[in-house]
């Protein structure tokens, strides 16, 4: 056994295009913050089951709020996109 950790030889591989809607493509930025405004998916699917998780104090006054603002927005940013 060698203590040593193997060395490999890596490389950073090219992103590929997001493929959209309407044979329109998105190169997506380095920064992964996506902005899709007016776009669609080519075929969206459904989301079966996902979750929002809230790390805040119970007794934050708008924490509930601001957590049921988050996801009427995401529900309504995936409908714009064609997401069932």
């Amino acid at each position: 056994m060698n203590p040593e950790l193997l060395k490999v030889t890596g490389r950073v591989l090219a992103k590929p295009p997001l493929i959209l809607g309407g044979n329109q493509t998105l190169n997506v930025p380095i920064t992964t913050q996506w902005n899709l405004p007016g776009k669609r998916f080519v075929r969206p699917k459904p989301i079966p089951a996902w979750a929002v998780i809230v790390y805040e104090p119970r007794n934050e006054r708008n924490t509930r709020n601001i957590a049921e603002n988050f996801v009427k927005d995401l529900l309504k940013r995936l409908a714009g996109l064609g997401t069932p």
